[in-house]
C-alpha cells in the first residue's frame, strides 16, 4: 500500500497542473496611462479617459520590450487626436505567469498563436508583433471597432476559452493516475492470492 501512496505522490509531482488547474488565475491589466508611466513615457494628456464606448485595444507585452515600446510610442502619439476613440488594456506577460498563460489561451481562441510580444488584438484583428508598417491597419481596425460599438470585441469570451476546456488537462493525468493505481492494486491482489510470491 505504501508503494501506491508513493506512486500517487510521484504522479502528482509529474502532473502538477492537476493540482493547480482549479486555482483561480490572477490576471493583471493596466490602462494606457499606467503602462506609459511604467515604461517611462511622459503622459501629459490629462483629458484622456477610459470609456466603454471606445474601441478596446488589447496588448500583451513585456516590460522593457523594445518593440512593445515602439507600439506604445505610436499609441502615445495618437492620444492628442485619437485618444477619444480607444482604450488600452495591457497585460504584462514577462513578469506575470498568469498573464502569459492568458495570452497563450487567448491566442488559441483567435487561432493566431502568440509567438512573442507584442501581441495585439482589436476586435477580430490580431497582430503577432509590431512594426510601423502596421500603423494604418491598426488605425483602421480601431476606427472600425469604434464605429461598430465594439461588436467584434470577443476578448471576454476569449478569456474564458481555456478555462472551460481545462477538464481535458485534468482528465488525462487523472486518468493516468487511476489506470496506474488500478494496475498496482490488481497486481498486489494477485500476489496475495498466490501467497505473496512474485
Amino acid at each position: 500500500m505504501k508503494r501506491i501512496g508513493i506512486l500517487l505522490v510521484v504522479l502528482g509531482l509529474l502532473f502538477p497542473q492537476t493540482i493547480c488547474a482549479a486555482e483561480e488565475k490572477k490576471y493583471v491589466s493596466q490602462g494606457l496611462r499606467e503602462v506609459l508611466l511604467e515604461e517611462g513615457f511622459p503622459f501629459q494628456d490629462t483629458s484622456y479617459e477610459e470609456d466603454s464606448k471606445k474601441a478596446n485595444i488589447y496588448l500583451f507585452r513585456g516590460k522593457g520590450c523594445e518593440v512593445c515600446y515602439e507600439f506604445l510610442s505610436y499609441l502615445n502619439a495618437m492620444v492628442p487626436n485619437y485618444g477619444s476613440y480607444f482604450n488600452l488594456i495591457s497585460y504584462e506577460v514577462w513578469g506575470n505567469v498568469d498573464n502569459n498563460e492568458l495570452m497563450q489561451n487567448v491566442s488559441l481562441y483567435y487561432k493566431e498563436k502568440a509567438t512573442g510580444v507584442p501581441y495585439i488584438i482589436i476586435g477580430d484583428h490580431v497582430w503577432n508583433g509590431y512594426s510601423q508598417d502596421l500603423n494604418s491597419e491598426i488605425y483602421d481596425a480601431m476606427m472600425e471597432e469604434y464605429e461598430n460599438g465594439n461588436k467584434n470585441d470577443h476578448f471576454a469570451e476569449a478569456m474564458q476559452y481555456r478555462r472551460e476546456n481545462t477538464w481535458i488537462e485534468l482528465a488525462i493525468p487523472l486518468g493516468a493516475i487511476v489506470i496506474v493505481g488500478g494496475i498496482l492494486i490488481y497486481k498486489k491482489q494477485k500476489n496475495r492470492k498466490r501467497g505473496g510470491r512474485k
